[in-house]
């Protein structure tokens, strides 16, 4: 058979080595653009993979005439011979099958072979579309594979193109790979790169396939044990930081093979401990930490602990992996340098050891020392961020050393004990910097200071200087000196510079102590020529005194006195408020200089967060009235769909460097030109539409009323016409959040015959059911419906105290409602109508303080439900009534924080229940750590909900609330919002309650368990 097949692959043979099958010539474009459609009615034996082919064949575009015909150039399509029977081959046919294939694919095939066209007269480009013979080449495991060193499996396995690497380089492959034999690599030629490209085959050495190795190299860890550690694990581990930089170039974007925006590889290469894993961070609740600029002196800890750690030691790589996976990943990701630290120093907390100012271990000249070799590294350039010279004389006086025969340290959860050998620990500090120096004795000043290079370097912002200090402090002690006195011709000698370079850090610091450096940008201001004199002339001023006279000679002493006085205010804003300089012209003016500018980036984002938030709901009305003529006609809503979440709009760039604040009339004026250029020309002959408010309330309340009733209808027709794959109705929240996609529920209020007509569209009504949800056109008998089990048609049709209802239900204000999925909705409504007046008044904005604890009997935490919230962990028979209540309570903070600050639930509200409540059909996300999220001015306010039946006074915060209320941004606050007796409005009370973790001691509350239970008392 293999002799028969070799020889109809032979190059010599009169089609190249191929054979034609008949295929059907004329395809409608519909089917083209959609192979899913495609059919061959001769060879349905290949539509699967020939389907899945052309739909992943890089080289078809779409047709532009989807309902006429297109046909083949040619009558009939490439296959392989024996490709039928490939499955029955033995390993070595497979292996001569692959050598045949290899020379055809280099040197023997017409591109005909692997592709063929379809056209017509109107569209003679048409789209290329594969073979039989690139779909069998496509999916069938006929490419080699060599086994990797120390491979499980031995000798030679088959893969498919997608699973295969190819290796075009002249060096060997990395041995942990397994790849196409080199007797098949040996056949090189340009159109064999390009074909394999053509057919997915990956080549390991591509930097387009970065994407692809960062994908492969977990799952390869993942199955192979033996390359967790050794030197396998460090080549993949310099393999793994090579595909992230191909992946993230330094020059910034991506780089992918198709050009498209990357999603996150699903598994992660970490290391533990220095042991190389593989993590899915969707089964692990994990941080994982990514090494970067500022984190040296965490990752090295880190890399002593049993946590994830990305094995990327380029730290400014690290940084932009960092951004990229909290730009496309949910899970928790974290800079080394952010992991939580703490120090104990001799057994004594770091704030509480002795310590000496680091400047009494040296003179001055240490001051110098660093300057200089900040000033003169001969890589800053190329740093990816420079540090300031002018910045580190600051941090130095301000640093403390504590030195101690021993330091416990924790990082990210776990200790470490360092004692003995010399080390040094950063703590940071934004006022008073520590370095924790370790060692025994004897302790002299020169063996701290050597012994703090790689701590100091790190404080100043410039890690990579800490060999340098080092070895410089050596050569100094070595010339016998005293630390308290270092001639400059020493430090000249030690730092290899000439005696000028030296001056110049000399003068530097000399400029600092009369505040010239600090005057130029103030005087730039006012007058260009003389802030140029001046920068000058910056070394040439002893103290304040000969600066003040030098300007006063100038400028005259009032306005002399003046620019000295605001020397003392470090805020750029009073400063040029006090000279009546606009930002935008003193921008200018230092931009003249070179001098940093000001650019209010972040406050203004946060401005316009904040506007927006109030302003959303006013401008996607006016968005939905611009499309009313579209939604009117029946054609698609996507561009209102694109348009009405206000997501496109942003800040103007130029605002930045120009304006301090921004005022509503500002904000204002730019959104009216952003929707005249974004939104279709209104229509005056159209009739106005009720307030989107109003219509998506209606529609959601139809929705939520209708689907129960059309689903029973649906399943009595269908018991009476049996189908044979049933029809399942989905619930009432997901048919609204894909009504919602469609944009759907803002126009009008959604009536029973256009909602039956959109489930039918999308498949979730029987393809032979009547359009109608009268019984009588359905053929069901006229009798009254049951109403589904454990419905009351709303909230509000509940029992009374006395009675019973079917299905789950809870007391709301002493009777019973439903608390069916397709019910809450209706529950949600309630609660939010009926807050008192008190409650909507009580402040959003400050926490209530906690009395002193009382020390109480703690209880089981399996003793039953008391909290409620989206978190909140409750024995699985009372869920569907644990829902109810976290949803009560969500609701009725949402209305109160629209109370308190005007803005709508479905901008604040971020939680999973939103799709139950007032907040819209888009779903929510309960891994943020907060469940709303309010924008006010300079503030952003994050509210974690807990409600209770009762009024406990506990309450349980879950791992992503710990999280999150343990890392704030400084314009973040946190807070606990308690809604105590939830569902009796007399009763119920809204109490806000401060951060546990945002003061000393737990902010009062007391630890009931490890789970961070905690009891609060409010006297």
């Amino acid at each position: 058979m293999l002799a028969f097949v070799a020889a109809a692959l032979s190059a010599d043979s009169e089609d190249n080595g191929v054979r034609l099958a008949c295929l059907r010539t004329s395809v409608r474009g519909d089917a083209l653009n959609r192979p899913s459609r495609f059919w061959a009615p001769d060879r349905p034996d290949l539509l699967p993979q020939w389907r899945t082919s052309a739909e992943r064949w890089r080289n078809r575009r779409r047709v532009g005439y989807i309902s006429v015909e297109y046909h083949s150039r040619s009558r009939a399509a490439a296959m392989l011979p024996g490709q039928d029977d490939y499955a029955a081959f033995s390993a070595e046919d497979r292996r001569l099958y692959a050598e045949l294939i290899m020379h055809g694919l280099a040197f023997a095939w017409a591109d005909s072979a692997l592709e063929m066209q379809f056209v017509r007269h109107s569209d003679p480009t048409g789209t290329p579309w594969p073979t039989p013979l690139s779909a069998f080449l496509t999916h069938a495991p006929w490419i080699p594979q060599t086994a990797a060193l120390r491979a499980t499996s031995e000798g030679t396995v088959f893969a498919t193109a997608g699973r295969a690497w190819w290796w075009h380089g002249t060096q060997p492959p990395p041995q942990f790979l397994g790849v196409v034999p080199a007797s098949l690599r040996s056949r090189r030629s340009a159109k064999l790169v390009a074909r394999l490209g053509l057919l997915g085959i990956r080549s390991w050495d591509d930097p387009g396939t970065a994407l692809d190795r960062l994908r492969h190299l977990p799952d390869l860890v993942q199955a192979n044990v033996h390359l967790r550690e050794g030197r396998l694990a460090h080549e993949i581990g310099r393999e793994y930081e090579k595909a992230w930089a191909q992946l993230l170039p330094a020059e910034g974007g991506t780089r992918t093979a198709d050009g498209g925006q990357p999603a996150a590889p699903r598994r992660l290469l970490v290391t533990r401990a220095g042991a190389l894993a593989s993590l899915d961070p969707a089964e692990s609740d994990e941080t994982v930490f990514v090494p970067d600029p500022d984190g040296a002196q965490n990752r090295a800890l880190l890399d002593r602990v049993p946590v994830p750690v990305i094995p990327v030691r380029d730290r400014a790589l690290g940084g932009r992996v960092h951004v990229f996976l909290q730009r496309r990943t949910t899970f928790d990701v974290q800079r080394c340098g952010e992991a939580a630290h703490d120090i104990q120093a001799d057994g004594l907390p770091v704030r509480d050891a002795p310590h000496v100012p680091l400047t009494e271990y040296a003179g001055s000249w240490l001051l110098t020392l660093i300057a200089a070799l900040v000033e003169f590294d001969e890589e800053r350039a190329s740093r990816p961020e420079s540090v300031a010279a002018a910045d580190v004389a600051g941090l130095l006086h301000r640093c403390d050393v504590t030195v101690a025969d021993e330091a416990v340290l924790w990082i990210a959860g776990h200790r470490l004990t360092e004692h003995g050998a010399d080390r040094a620990l950063l703590h940071p500090h934004p006022d008073r910097p520590r370095v924790v120096v370790v060692h025994s004795e004897p302790r002299t000043g020169w063996r701290v200071l050597r012994t703090a290079a790689p701590a100091v370097a790190a404080l100043i912002g410039a890690p990579y200087l800490a060999d340098s200090l080092w070895k410089a402090l050596t050569k100094l002690e070595e010339r016998g000196l005293k630390t308290d006195h270092v001639p400059e011709e020493d430090l000249t000698d030690v730092l290899d510079l000439r005696p000028h370079q030296l001056h110049a850090v000399l003068a530097e610091r000399a400029s600092q102590r009369s505040g010239s450096a600090r005057l130029v940008p103030l005087l730039a201001c006012l007058d260009l020529d003389l802030a140029e004199q001046l920068r000058q002339r910056a070394d040439d001023f002893s103290d304040r005194a000969a600066l003040l006279t030098w300007l006063t000679d100038r400028i005259g002493a009032p306005s002399a006195e003046q620019l000295m006085r605001l020397l003392e205010d470090d805020d750029r804003e009073r400063q040029l408020s006090a000279i009546s300089v606009p930002l935008a012209d003193a921008n200018r003016a230092w931009r003249s200089l070179g001098l940093p500018e000001i650019d209010n980036r972040d406050r203004h984002e946060r401005h316009f967060a904040a506007w927006l938030q109030r302003n959303r709901p006013a401008l996607a009305e006016r968005i939905r009235d611009a499309y009313r003529d579209v939604h009117r006609s029946g054609r698609s809503l996507a561009g209102y769909v694109k348009l009405r979440d206000v997501s496109l709009l942003a800040p103007d760039p130029a605002w930045h460097t120009t304006q301090w604040h921004l005022s509503d009339e500002l904000l204002q004026g730019h959104a009216d030109a952003w929707l005249l250029k974004q939104l279709p020309a209104p229509s005056s002959t159209s009739r106005p539409l009720r307030p989107r408010a109003e219509v998506r309330e209606a529609s959601s309340t139809a929705v939520h009323k209708q689907v129960p009733r059309l689903r029973q209808l649906i399943e009595e027709w269908e018991r009476l016409y049996p189908a044979s794959r049933p029809t399942v109705l989905p619930p009432a929240q997901d048919v609204l959040r894909e009504l919602d996609d469609d944009g759907l529920l803002d126009f009008e209020v959604l009536s029973v015959k256009a909602l039956i007509a959109w489930l039918r569209a999308r498949g979730h009504w029987p393809q032979d059911m009547p359009l109608s949800d009268r019984r009588a056109d359905l053929g069901l008998a006229a009798t009254r419906p049951l109403e589904p089990a454990g419905s009351t048609g709303g909230a509000t049709g509940g029992c009374g105290p006395g009675g019973s209802a079917p299905g789950p239900h809870v007391m709301l204000n002493g009777r019973l409602v439903s608390a069916r999925p397709d019910d809450l909705a209706a529950l949600a409504r309630e609660v939010a109508a009926d807050l008192t007046p008190k409650q909507r008044a009580t402040s959003a904005t400050s926490a209530t303080a906690l009395a002193p604890r009382i020390p109480r009997p703690r209880t089981s935490s399996s003793s039953g439900a008391r909290s409620h919230s989206g978190s909140y962990q409750v024995p699985a028979s009372d869920q569907d009534r644990t829902l109810a209540v976290g949803l009560a309570g969500e609701a009725a903070v949402a209305a109160w924080l629209q109370e308190q600050f005007g803005v709508e639930p479905q901008d604040s509200w971020k939680s999973g229940l939103r799709v139950h409540g007032l907040a819209g059909a888009q779903p929510g996300d309960d891994r943020l750590g907060y469940d709303f999220l309010i924008h006010d001015g300079d503030a952003t306010y994050l509210y974690e909900v807990k409600a209770s039946t009762g009024d406990s006074g506990e309450i349980i915060l879950g791992e992503s609330e710990v999280r999150r209320a343990s890392r704030l941004k400084p314009d973040e606050t946190y807070f606990i919002v308690y809604v105590s007796h939830v569902l009796d409005r007399d009763r119920r009370n809204i109490t806000v309650l401060p951060n546990p973790f945002g003061a000393p001691d737990l902010a009062g509350y007391e630890l009931v368990s490890t789970q961070l239970r905690l009891r609060f008392n409010l006297g």
